[in-house]
């Protein structure tokens, strides 16, 4: 007896269903939302961390600006322009021209002030040479005031060419740059009086029409001293020096001007100084600086100029050379 039988071929398990569509959108909303709180989180981070670094300049700016400049001389660092920035300081200027014989000199001071108490630093001393100068060329010119004009024009250019603009505050607290002119003494004393009235005449007209601000009645153009000249050069020299804020008569610097047939020196001197043998006082200043009240004397040496010492030397190699 035959037994049949039948191939039994195994059974396949059914594929799994494929999943639902909401679940694939579900899965990519929640992904999404992920990486938005991880940008919120990051942006939130870097709002806090900027807030706190604003917060730490902010401080630091105003630690910096509470107490007043101690020397003008002091260079101008990282927080001071920071401060120009956030409005803390305010940039002014200073300009001075000095009408020579045979030219003129633009000086431009430019400041960074503190707006609480009005200390500043100087940040900037610019110059420029202007050639030909006011008091050139008189004989040939002296008919013709445009000539005279046109170079005081000259000169103001100059002038606004070196100042920045943030300078300009117009009709605010600190207006526009001052503008003032020194005529040298030499020009004085070599041309006539003619000459120097027109030459003055020009620049006020010219200052006049300019964007700075200039006083034709109140010092805007004048001239100094000898006198005068010799103590402002003393000052600037021991500002520069840093020696006038912890004045010490011994620390100072001295002028010394060498003529012809004198010598000039200008020294600070205390009260009990007395005055060296063979000098002879020319003049005598007093003046007030970082709270210190300070004596000057300008004394001559009679025969001690160049050409003496000239003669001098000639004259020994001469007995020398005799010898």
């Amino acid at each position: 007896m035959s037994i049949g039988y039948r191939r039994i071929s195994p059974t396949r398990a059914a594929p799994p269903p494929p999943p639902p569509r909401h679940g694939v959108r579900h899965g990519r909303i929640s992904g999404a939302a992920s990486a938005l709180s991880s940008a919120a989180t990051a942006i939130s981070k870097l709002v806090v961390c900027s807030v706190a670094v604003s917060a730490a300049v902010i401080t630091l700016v105003s630690v910096h600006n509470m107490s007043p400049v101690g020397d003008p001389i002091t260079p101008i660092g990282f927080l001071d322009r920071l401060s120009l920035a956030l409005g803390v300081h305010q940039q002014s200027a200073v300009v001075v021209v000095d009408v020579g014989v045979f030219g003129s000199t633009v000086y431009t001071y430019v400041f960074h002030r503190h707006v609480s108490d009005g200390s500043f630093h100087v940040a900037s001393e610019t110059k420029k040479q202007i050639l030909p100068g006011m008091f050139d060329d008189f004989e040939r010119n002296q008919s013709d005031d445009a000539v005279l004009l046109r170079r005081a024009n000259e000169l103001v250019g100059a002038a606004m060419g070196q100042v920045p603009a943030r300078c300009f505050h117009g009709s605010g607290p600190l207006g526009n740059p001052p503008l003032l002119a020194k005529i040298d003494p030499a020009a004085l004393r070599t041309a006539s009086r003619e000459h120097v009235d027109r030459v003055v005449s020009a620049l006020t007209r010219a200052f006049s029409n300019s964007s700075f601000a200039f006083n034709p009645y109140g010092g805007g153009i004048g001239t100094l001293s000898t006198q005068e000249e010799r103590v402002l050069q003393w000052f600037a020299v021991n500002l520069l020096t840093h020696t006038l804020r912890s004045f010490s008569v011994g620390q100072t610097a001295a002028i010394l001007n060498v003529g012809a047939h004198d010598v000039e020196y200008t020294v600070a001197v205390s009260s009990s100084q007395k005055i060296p043998e063979g000098s002879r006082v020319k003049h005598m200043n007093k003046l007030s600086a970082f709270g210190h009240s300070i004596k000057l004397l300008t004394l001559s040496h009679a025969d001690l100029g160049l050409y003496k010492a000239r003669y001098n030397d000639a004259t020994l190699s001469t007995v020398f050379y005799s010898i």
